[in-house]
């Protein structure tokens, strides 16, 4: 379930096809009545989100005055588009065409992991449960096909809808529903509010009664006596800007909760200004002659005059105030679009910059795995040759590097039997050639899924692990 939720999450980040309002009954319905947490996603506005940012993005003069910087975000949104591309090939979708609404409802009660329901909708391939979950298996429920794997239960309407839950009986309950559960209408009031036609994200959270209960044992404490009067809290994230809703129990909670909203939209003027202070301040130094600017950067921290000018895009001076309202037991914020894409864009900016240095730390974290093996392999030819006098050589085993999911050890007698058998799963394959006067051993992987294979190498000779193909994953 957890797995599921993280993908679909991660999905939430790059997709675009028209959205509706009726799909925002349609989603929620099949959510537990008793849900704690509720999120919402328009994939379809953050796919247009995606493609806005990046044209913004290249539109800067920092970027468009600089082919180095230009070629570096081109080479990246190439390498985003190769991966889009690997998870069409592995399940069926196109993150930027096929996907809709989706909504997750999670009940988080004390002393149990967290249960609920899953939706997502759009042109959902037949076969897409068994390729998300390939440990799981077809079950018959409520006379139609399910996949049940050890933590989940997922349903796949052929290009319509995913549902999924963390039981059969969840699902069953799930696929059962057709209206929006008036519990979960009374727990968030605003939850089903017509969202506006580019609305990224709806987060509603019931604070727990006994969660409540605990903080207002102490009214001595100020901000305890405020979370202890908040029964829900909803925050929706558009193209417009950003609102926060906070629901009270009563006059006086709401009274607390509006000044603490008003705290909370100046910060957003503020945060303008002090990114702006930042910025300013930091062209008067030499970053150019930082120890371990790269090299594409160079020209960019030079051309002053090209970033003044990013930064009075990407942060201009704030224009239009937050508003705060009190509505009876209800207090609202909200921040206009002016506040906040300016840092919307940045963290645009900077994510193109971070996430493929994030992507190679990932990796080389995952590559450990291969140079530990192949050194615990190396110990263990060494052990062999000295009990029975040779080396052992060792076909291929997994027979295809797993990907960039991880497979339990699929079992090899002549690894075994050397003592060679990994009790976690292996993200690579591994193979041992004997010659004349020493071993061999390689370790494949090809963790990005392009079909091309990162290969490391151990050497008896050298004692050395090295690095075959280093432009591959």
């Amino acid at each position: 379930m957890s797995r599921l939720l993280c993908a679909l999450v991660g999905l939430a980040l790059l997709a675009p096809t028209p959205s509706t309002a009726a799909d925002l009954a349609e989603i929620l319905a099949p959510l537990p009545a008793e849900a704690d947490l509720v999120v919402v996603l328009d994939l379809a506005a953050w796919g247009r989100v995606y493609r806005e940012v990046a044209a913004e993005t290249e539109a800067l003069p920092a970027v468009a005055e600089n082919p180095e910087v230009k070629n570096l975000l081109g080479m990246q949104r190439t390498l985003l588009d190769s991966a889009l591309g690997s998870l069409k090939t592995q399940y069926g979708l196109d993150l930027l065409q096929d996907l809709g609404w989706a909504a997750a409802g999670m009940v988080m009660a004390d002393g149990r992991a967290p249960r609920g329901a899953i939706v997502a909708l759009g042109r959902m391939p037949a076969d897409l449960a068994r390729k998300i979950v390939p440990e799981g298996q077809a079950e018959t429920l409520a006379g139609r096909e399910v996949w049940r794997a050890p933590s989940s239960a997922i349903a796949v309407d052929p290009g319509k809808r995913l549902i999924a839950a963390e039981c059969p009986e969840g699902l069953s309950r799930a696929l059962a529903a057709t209206e929006i559960p008036p519990e979960l209408a009374r727990r968030f009031p605003e939850l089903t509010a017509r969202p506006g036609a580019d609305h990224y994200i709806r987060l509603a959270l019931a604070v727990p009664e006994a969660a409540r209960a605990e903080l207002l044992r102490d009214p001595s404490v100020p901000l305890a006596t405020l979370a202890g009067g908040l029964g829900w809290v909803q925050l929706d994230v558009s193209k417009d800007g950003v609102r926060i809703a906070l629901g009270c129990d009563g006059p006086a909670a709401a009274q607390k909760a509006r000044r603490l909203l008003q705290g909370l939209g100046e910060s957003f003027v503020a945060g303008t200004y002090l990114w702006r202070t930042y910025a300013y301040a930091a062209l008067a130094l030499d970053l150019g002659e930082l120890e371990g600017v790269p090299p594409q950067l160079e020209g960019l921290l030079a051309n002053r005059p090209a970033l003044v000018r990013t930064i009075e895009a990407l942060l201009p001076r704030p224009e239009g105030r937050p508003e705060v309202s009190l509505d009876g037991t209800t207090a609202r914020l909200v921040v206009p679009a002016r506040l906040t894409r300016g840092g919307f864009l940045l963290s645009g900016v900077l994510a193109a910059v971070a996430v493929p240095a994030f992507i190679q730390y990932i990796h080389k974290a995952k590559e450990s795995e291969g140079r530990e093996n192949l050194m615990t392999l190396a110990r263990l030819e060494e052990l062999r040759k000295v009990e029975r006098g040779a080396y052992q050589a060792c076909g291929r085993a997994p027979a295809k590097a797993p990907g960039g999911n991880a497979q339990a050890w699929p079992g090899d007698t002549c690894f075994e039997a050397l003592g060679f058998k990994p009790l976690e799963p292996v993200y690579f394959s591994y193979e041992v050639e004997v010659g004349e006067d020493g071993f061999t051993a390689y370790a494949r992987c090809d963790l990005d899924g392009d079909g091309r294979e990162r290969v490391l190498r151990y050497d008896s000779k050298s004692r050395f692990v090295e690095v075959l193909t280093p432009d591959a994953w």
